[in-house]
């Protein structure tokens, strides 16, 4: 037999069944400018992912491969944030009393894991790992209705008979705004470790990961005002539509050391190595009874209707991650008490493009050189990315309550990497954020497998968020195609809360 035990665990059916339901349920709330907003692991988990140093467990090719080396049990296990409520307000995000809000609450599989041997290299020791890194699910619908002057009037602009004309948005017309924002976020990292004693006390390891990413976004802005008489109306639409979805190499370096009393680690995480990756982008312009022009030929003012549009699939599509160095320490206090400490630093990316779409358009009815530019495709559906540099930290407390129950205590930190880029470049996303995560729950060890339970609560906020869209003031322009909004800083906030659970079989 090549593989000890061959893994025959997986196969029943109750923790088959496990994974089934966890990993259908995947569809979650998150963030979507945060590296550390998932922890998987029994233990690791409830330790806030504060374990380079200390984890000796299957979840270590996640956190450190070097510690497979230190595992002495061929095990298995499942961890799961389960019914996550995740909560994302912006005051004033759409306009004065016109709150940005989204909420859900949903299943978030977390991470399996598991370790095995080879008979035939018994020196060496082996794991795999399905990790849900990084996720975000988040909708937003908004009307709003206001009786507003938002048009310059025009004199004499409705011809009504018998030589007769009326000027036409005069005073406040009726103003109707509606806004939607849809965006979903899926990554996993699917990873083989292996690990090497040097001696009683150090190893090394590697775990290689293949990622797939997968993110979808849609803005959706509609406004139209009617003049009072209702003799004209004025509309415009703004519709962007992006998703792609990449594949790209992680290899994930470590060391560790092991005593009695005190346990560190060190890894370094290389740049990620792009694979393949697919995209389509689309984009709908529409202008209506807003831009005025001089008719040579009868002398009078001429709206300029506006239909802009572009769909263009199978475009390449490019998504980065950037070197990170972690260390951590654990080490015991007392006999029921240890300490573990992980400090993380990413550095930061350079501006680069995630997909570049080609340079056409379908125009109706703009004749304007002036416009082809602003209009182009590869201007409108450009996609960028860049990050800063971060550096977060995770410290977890774990207490022996008895023989076969263990209590813990963590807290990390999850800063936001976006790098806030000129508003005339698209950019995916919208947590602009940092995020603190607190959790406190016990194990419970029986003879052969291990159960977690644990609560999590996240929170974060921003007293300078810049408002997506403003529907309550939204300006005129003599001369412009859109009726635009005039967007200011508000204050948006994130919280979350959810039960975490996890199960570890040994063989």
């Amino acid at each position: 037999m090549i593989i000890k035990n061959s893994c025959s665990f997986i196969f029943s059916h109750r923790f088959f069944l496990f994974v089934l339901i966890l990993f259908l349920h995947q569809i979650i709330i998150g963030q979507d400018h945060h590296y550390w907003m998932n922890m998987g692991g029994t233990r690791s988990a409830l330790m806030g992912g504060a374990v380079v140093g200390g984890v000796r467990d299957n979840s270590a090719g996640l956190y450190n491969p070097a510690a497979l080396a230190f595992v002495d049990k061929v095990s298995h296990s499942i961890s799961s944030n389960a019914y996550k409520w995740n909560n994302i307000i912006i005051n004033d995000g759409l306009g004065k009393n016109i709150k940005f809000k989204s909420d859900q609450i949903r299943i978030i599989p977390s991470l399996v894991s598991g370790v095995f041997k080879i008979d035939f290299i018994p020196w060496m020791d082996f794991s795999y790992s399905i990790a849900a890194k990084d996720f975000s699910l988040i909708k937003v619908n908004a009307l709003h209705h206001d009786k507003i002057d938002i048009i310059d009037k025009i004199e004499n602009g409705k011809y009504l008979g018998n030589n007769k004309f009326a000027d036409i948005f005069d005073g406040p017309e009726d103003f109707s705004g509606q806004f939607e924002f849809n965006e979903s976020l899926t990554e996993y990292w699917a990873g083989l470790s292996w690990a090497k004693k040097i001696n009683n006390n150090w190893s090394y390891g590697i775990t290689v990961f293949i990622v797939y990413r997968d993110q979808d976004q849609t803005d959706d802005l509609n406004i139209y005002a009617v003049d009072a008489n209702k003799y004209q109306s004025a509309s415009n639409q703004i519709m962007k539509s992006v998703s792609y979805y990449n594949f790209r190499l992680i290899p994930k370096f470590g060391f560790s050391y092991n005593e009695e009393n005190i346990k560190a680690g060190l890894t370094v995480t290389i740049p990620s190595i792009n694979l393949y990756g697919d995209a389509t982008v689309a984009f709908i312009r529409t202008s209506r009874n807003l831009f005025q022009i001089n008719d040579p030929e009868s002398g009078e003012n001429i709206y300029l209707d506006l239909i802009a549009m572009d769909r263009q699939p199978g475009l390449s599509a490019v998504y980065k991650s950037p070197l990170s160095i972690a260390a951590g320490f654990e080490t015991s206090v007392t006999k029921s008490v240890n300490i573990g400490l992980t400090v993380e630093y990413f550095l930061g990316l350079n501006q680069y493009t995630i997909t570049q779409p080609e340079n056409k358009i379908f125009f109706k009815d703009l004749d304007l050189p002036q416009f082809e530019n602003e209009f182009s495709s590869k201007n409108i559906l450009r996609i960028v990315d860049e990050k800063k540099q971060v550096l977060n930290f995770a410290i977890g407390l774990e207490y022996q309550l008895s023989e076969i129950i263990k209590s813990y205590l963590s807290f990390r930190t999850d800063f936001r990497y976006n790098k806030n880029i000129n508003n005339t470049i698209n950019t995916l996303g919208i947590c602009d954020w940092n995020i603190y995560h607190g959790s406190i729950g016990a194990l419970y060890k029986l003879e052969n497998q291990e159960v977690s339970l644990g609560i999590i609560g996240s929170y974060g906020s921003n007293d300078i968020y810049k408002q997506l869209v403003n529907l309550k003031q939204p300006y005129p322009q003599t001369g412009e195609l859109f009726i635009g909004s005039s967007t200011v800083s508000t204050k948006a906030y994130y919280w979350s809360i959810g039960l975490s659970l996890g199960f570890t079989y040994y063989l």
